[in-house]
């Protein structure tokens, strides 16, 4: 009979020859806060724990308010800085600053005086094409768009604007087939706002997505929606917070049809009233979605609130609280993908998880209970992801290698399993 409680005895001595295994990757979860005017980082396995590494600190870069939050193709952290007209670009696993990648032009002014408006970045996101998209806010201005940059290096090149003339961009997202979803809005107030798409017509020769002009999809006044923020295709549906409406609105992704079932946020989960619901992602599983909310105002009522796909609250609701307005959430790579405790270094720490529930059934992808892998079970694989990444990271303190790890263990295994033969023998 095939026992899936393996010995460690038995499978340690197998660790001296790696073996191949395939891994469900872990990943971390980026939180921009508005007020704080930075990038706090979650460790997704240790549900409200922010880690020790890899944040961007308040005014890092000349940051102020910050709006988006994505990672590139580069590993890299794009960050939009609201009230400085700026995407600004952080290395992915230290947080720290590397350069303005793009300063954005501004609006021209509709109405007399003809003065110019700075422009307002308040969404980025890269595209399927892997061109970073930035939404324009510019209250007023009237030509407010969705820019597009390629990633040149140090710096992104703008290569043209999408959506032109649309009162207030909100948000926006990409449809499975490739379309551009984009909302807007002219004021608060119920009803004033719609959503248009670009439909995806092609690419263009720079490798950038062709798109038709703009088409209404989802009409004013057709829906309560008043403000809306971010967008996500959730089930078919596609989801859109209403940041005064408290709220997250939904329509048929196929047509653009008010479904009528609203998602409220539920005032005595979060003891809040208004919340201001911002941007939405998935989670690394694809499971859940998060989102961001400002709170009321107050530096530390942000919150990341955690739902199931149909609409309801899931298991720890509450995922992140006390934040200086939580504004928009990216999910980014575990850059050290053995390092199970979480404080940026692959070492002892790591193994003594794995080893303290070796052949255990533990809650699938808790690395703090050893199973890094997300298989539920600990065992050679867990390990394997340990001993790959061993020594990565700032040390406390030198370590012996991991050769030398596995054969103390060994040692110590040998040691107990002669005094239990001694008992035996008594």
């Amino acid at each position: 009979m095939t026992d899936r409680y393996f010995r460690p005895w038995l499978i340690l001595p197998a660790t001296l020859v790696l073996a191949s295994f395939s891994s469900m990757a872990r990943a971390d979860i980026l939180v921009g806060t508005f007020n704080g005017s930075g990038v706090v980082r979650y460790t997704e396995h240790d549900i409200g724990t922010q880690t020790s590494y890899g944040q961007v600190t308040s005014g890092s870069g000349g940051l102020n308010g910050t709006t988006g939050v994505a990672v590139g193709p580069d590993g890299n952290i794009y960050v939009a800085s609201r009230n400085t007209g700026q995407i600004l670009r952080y290395e992915g696993s230290t947080g720290q600053f590397l350069n303005v990648f793009a300063t954005m032009a501004n609006n021209p002014n509709p109405a007399p005086p003809p003065t110019s408006i700075p422009a307002s970045p308040v969404h980025v996101a890269f595209g399927p094409d892997g061109f970073l998209y930035v939404g324009d806010s510019a209250a007023g201005a009237g030509g407010t768009a969705v820019e597009r940059y390629r990633v040149d290096g140090a710096t992104g090149t703008l290569i043209d604007e999408l959506a032109l003339n649309l009162n207030f961009v909100g948000g926006f997202t990409f449809a499975a087939n490739g379309d551009l979803l984009v909302s807007d809005f002219f004021g608060p107030g119920t009803g004033n706002a719609s959503v248009v798409r670009l439909s995806k017509t092609g690419m263009n020769v720079n490798g950038s997505t062709e798109f038709a002009s703009p088409t209404t999809f989802v009409a004013a006044m057709t829906s309560p929606m008043q403000t809306p923020g971010g967008m996500l295709i959730v089930n078919n549906q596609l989801w859109v917070s209403d940041l005064y409406g408290n709220s997250i609105v939904r329509y048929s992704a196929a047509d653009g049809t008010y479904l009528a079932s609203d998602i409220v946020i539920p005032p005595e989960l979060v003891n809040d009233v208004s919340n201001f619901p911002q941007q939405m992602i998935f989670d690394r599983t694809g499971e859940h979605v998060l989102l961001a909310v400002l709170g009321q105002g107050n530096d530390l009522e942000g919150k990341v609130l955690r739902y199931n796909l149909d609409g309801t609250p899931a298991d720890n609701f509450i995922y992140a609280t006390g934040l200086p307005a939580a504004s928009s959430l990216a999910i980014i790579g575990d850059f050290l993908e053995g390092d199970f405790s979480g404080d940026g270094f692959v070492g002892q720490d790591d193994l003594n998880l794995i080893l303290g529930n070796w052949g255990a059934e533990v809650a699938g992808g808790n690395a703090l209970l050893g199973d890094g892998n997300g298989d539920g079970f600990v065992g050679q694989d867990d390990l394997n992801m340990v001993l790959g990444d061993w020594g990565q990271g700032d040390a406390p303190v030198p370590i012996p290698e991991p050769a030398t790890v596995v054969l103390m263990g060994l040692a110590g295994v040998g040691l107990v399993a002669l005094r239990l033969r001694s008992r035996r023998a008594m």
